[in-house]
């Protein structure tokens, strides 16, 4: 079911910062169209819609305990590759109950609209972001930044007194994993819809660090631009 082709940030969020703690349920939904946007359904002889086919995906993933979705960030672990394999076992139940499904990969390219098959994507980056959102290893925050604890691999990133987010470190992850600084942005004004990830992973601090800020930074610039939009309507501007 292709969950550990999922982006990093996605099953970060599925499974939370530790055991039960942070979980984001949101991304379940985008999981559930990740996982079957490469497969085929049947119902009653007919291909099955994908969002009929989705409901049940979101149902499983919705029943996976706190402890077993912390469990899959361990992908190259014994504990991690049980716990996936549990969890796709749950959803192909699920599935199988209604659906019959068939060994076909979609041609994801094609598109009904125009004779000729679109051209594919450049592949997303390790951590889920494309190629030309790439953080260079040369770049530096600009920002201030300071340790959460007096010593450790944790620190907070603040604008003058606001809290932009967080990086650290997780000595408890898999091999493969460990090393990588995970970054989570402090929560952004509920008028603004983030159309970026909110966390995720760099390969190092600075990166992280400078990934928060410019993510931080588009907020900014999206509540410059609906305060701006509202004054237009009030005739002020």
């Amino acid at each position: 079911m292709h969950y550990r082709l999922m982006p990093q940030s996605y099953r970060r969020r599925f499974a939370g910062m530790a055991v039960g703690k942070r979980r984001d349920l949101t991304v379940v939904s985008p999981i559930a169209s990740g996982m079957i946007e490469r497969m085929v359904f049947e119902f009653e002889g007919k291909p099955a819609p994908d969002s009929m086919v989705q409901q049940p995906i979101e149902g499983a993933l919705l029943a996976v305990s706190d402890q077993d979705a912390y469990a899959t960030l361990l992908m190259n672990g014994p504990e991690g590759i049980a716990a996936i394999d549990a969890m796709v076992q749950r959803i192909v139940a699920a599935l199988s109950s209604t659906f019959e499904m068939r060994e076909a990969v979609r041609n994801i390219y094609y598109s009904p609209v125009h004779s000729d098959p679109e051209k594919p994507k450049a592949p997303a980056l390790p951590n889920g972001w494309m190629p030309c959102h790439r953080i260079s290893l040369e770049a530096k925050p600009k920002r201030r930044w300071v340790r959460t604890w007096l010593d450790g691999d944790d620190f907070i990133g603040f604008d003058g007194a606001i809290v932009m987010g967080r990086i650290f470190r997780i000595a408890a992850l898999s091999e493969g994993d460990r090393e990588k600084w995970l970054w989570l942005l402090a929560h952004a004004p509920a008028q603004i819809k983030l159309d970026h990830p909110s966390c995720g992973w760099e390969e190092t601090a600075r990166q992280a660090a400078v990934r928060v800020e410019n993510c931080y930074e588009k907020i900014l610039r999206s509540i410059h631009r609906d305060a701006y939009d509202t004054l237009q309507k009030q005739g002020k501007r």
